[in-house]
């Protein structure tokens, strides 16, 4: 009796071998993250026909000049002073160290440290997004009430010689207040408040800045 035979090609026939298989390899990265010409490098590898503006990109490059909020400064100006958004001072050494997940960085005057400006925030109060407004009008809110109950000095005793801390807290205050008249704090605040048809929780911050302004003092005239 003939023996049966399986269908289909025989095994023999079908079997892989390695010289018919190609099996894709893992290739080292031809471009170095790390290289001072990265960024270059990636435009004329994959991006060749593209526009390239390397001033656009100098944002990703670390900081080359040297921070206005260095904690090794030997002084800070009151212009270059960083708060958090609760209206806190944050000192040049916390500024540095704190982690960028805290939404406190941001391309600034200094990008490696957190914490905004009463500058910053002045411009980003008058921000045509809702959202940059918001947190603006709120962070300014809180500030005007620490500055106005004297957290950061009173500025009455500028001329104070001893002790020195009492006179540099004093200069850190007046400086202060200077920064919130020149950014026009108060009347971009007002201005917000009386929107009749502006967005509703910006018109609300900014009518509870005013309102911490006041618990402050209500601070109205300058700085002498």
């Amino acid at each position: 009796m003939d023996t049966l035979q399986p269908l289909g090609p025989s095994t023999s026939d079908t079997s892989p071998t390695s010289k018919s298989v190609h099996w894709p390899q893992p290739t080292e990265p031809d471009l170095d993250p790390n290289s001072t010409t990265f960024l270059e490098d990636l435009h004329s590898k994959y991006f060749p026909t593209l526009s390239h503006d390397p001033s656009k990109l100098e944002w990703m490059q670390p900081a080359t000049s040297p921070s206005p909020y260095d904690p090794s400064a030997a002084g800070i100006a009151p212009r270059d002073v960083r708060f958090d958004f609760r209206g806190a001072l944050l000192p040049p050494s916390v500024a540095a160290a704190l982690p960028t997940n805290l939404g406190l960085h941001h391309h600034g005057a200094a990008p490696d440290a957190a914490g905004y400006t009463v500058a910053e925030l002045a411009r980003l109060a008058r921000s045509a997004f809702p959202a940059q407004r918001c947190l603006a009008l709120q962070t300014l809110g809180r500030v005007l009430f620490r500055l106005g109950r004297g957290d950061f000095g009173d500025e009455a005793d500028v001329a104070v010689v001893e002790p020195p801390e009492v006179g540099e807290r004093a200069a850190l205050a007046k400086g202060l207040w200077n920064e919130v008249e020149q950014g026009r704090v108060l009347d971009t605040l007002r201005e917000e408040a009386a929107k009749l048809n502006g967005h509703r929780t910006c018109k609300a911050l900014a009518e509870e800045a005013l309102w911490n302004w006041q618990r402050g003092g209500g601070r109205t005239t300058k700085a002498v």
